[in-house]
């Protein structure tokens, strides 16, 4: 299939079409844009019409000269006066009404009721029912290393006496991050899963659900895990919202510094995924679902009419960034540790495959000349 990506930029008052082919097509004969519309004309006569989501207006009058890389076409265009402006007003509409329409804190929703909890992979009950008398969230994802600094002022024992030793929970209590829930070994008994090492499986999918470790703590991952409570979804959060929602809070105290996260993986040998925001409210358009163009398409030959395949996309918002992939600290990843804009989280193997799996698959429709830049790759993570 083909795979397009629209690029809107408001303030710039342009748009970026990236089209990447699945086969060969040659040297793309024309390109041409209307209103609402971007048609490119192969050599072999077919006609692929890409059409924009409303709201969305081209300026006909003005293209930039279309760039051609392999099987990708990178076709830049004016943006109307008029869209340009409505766009941006939509943009930070849009923030707000993700502020709005938040759902309501876990602390509150799953306190003293009886709550349900699936497996997200397979949606398999996993218990019959727990009830928590407190449900909190954690200071942050790395409390325990960040508290370090908190009684720097204080010499000898007299920090330690203040220090807690760890915030544990209680059999009866689940505190939370975005990246997992903090429970009491107790709770397993209520569980329905499969204990390998110190890793719990589902017993129907086999996915990993979370890891025991030797404090009578276990830790269940968010995206692995759905809460409900009397067939109502309290939490239901895949890889994708999870990171979305990383970059989101650590950008409200970056004071307008580019959120830089490094994701580092529980594993044997460690690997680093580093990522920092070039824009954390990209306006996107990209292909409705089943609309994307047949794999044999670029392999028709036609005779009379040309052939037209119309593409509809559809606008939705993202977080652009670039990531750098390591399986080691150097130079250059040293520096990221030591900033302190920085925020460095560790993570299950698995969030991690899954974080590096789906920014990669996120750019497939640009090329590799668009794709890198500084030695990092481009990514986006979809709202």
């Amino acid at each position: 299939m083909a795979a397009v990506l629209v690029e809107v930029l408001p303030n710039l008052k342009i748009c970026n079409f990236f089209i990447a082919f699945p086969g060969d097509v040659g040297d793309i004969a024309s390109v041409h844009i209307k209103s609402k519309e971007c048609n490119v004309r192969l050599q072999y006569g077919q006609t692929i019409s890409i059409k924009t989501s409303k709201g969305i207006e081209l300026d006909p009058e003005i293209i930039i000269k279309p760039t051609q890389d392999g099987n990708t076409l990178i076709v830049r265009t004016k943006l109307s006066e008029k869209s340009s402006v409505l766009s941006l007003v939509r943009a930070n509409l849009c923030d707000a009404l993700n502020c709005l329409t938040a759902m309501e804190p876990l602390s509150e929703s799953m306190v003293d009721s009886t709550v349900l909890a699936q497996c997200q992979q397979c949606r398999k009950d996993l218990c019959s029912g727990i009830i928590f008398r407190r449900v909190l969230p954690l200071p942050s994802l790395d409390w325990d290393a960040a508290s370090e600094g908190w009684f720097c002022h204080l010499h000898g024992d007299h920090g330690n006496k203040l220090k807690p030793k760890s915030l544990l929970p209680g059999s009866d209590e689940c505190y939370y991050t975005e990246l997992y829930f903090s429970v009491h070994k107790h709770i397993l008994k209520y569980f329905n899963v499969e204990k390998n090492s110190d890793t719990l499986f589902c017993l129907n999918c086999k996915a990993p659900l979370g890891d025991v470790n030797l404090h009578d703590n276990v830790k269940l991952w968010s995206h692995s895990i759905v809460w409900t409570k009397d067939g109502q979804i309290l939490h239901n959060k895949k890889v994708n919202d999870i990171l979305v929602d990383l970059f989101q809070n650590i950008n409200k105290d970056n004071f307008g510094v580019n959120c830089r996260l490094v994701l580092e993986s529980f594993s044997e040998t460690k690997k680093y995924l580093y990522m920092i925001t070039i824009n954390t409210n990209m306006q996107l358009l990209g292909p409705k679902i089943d609309e994307d163009l047949d794999e044999n398409f670029c392999n028709r030959t036609c005779d009379g009419d040309a052939d037209i395949v119309n593409i509809s996309l559809k606008k939705m918002y993202a977080v652009k960034l670039l990531y750098m992939l390591k399986d080691k600290e150097d130079a250059q990843t040293g520096e990221w540790v030591d900033d302190v804009h920085v925020s460095i989280i560790p993570c299950s193997q698995a969030f991690f495959d899954n974080a590096l799996s789906l920014l990669e698959m996120s750019s497939s429709a640009l090329s590799p000349e668009t794709r890198t830049v500084d030695n990092m790759t481009v990514g986006y993570l979809f709202k």
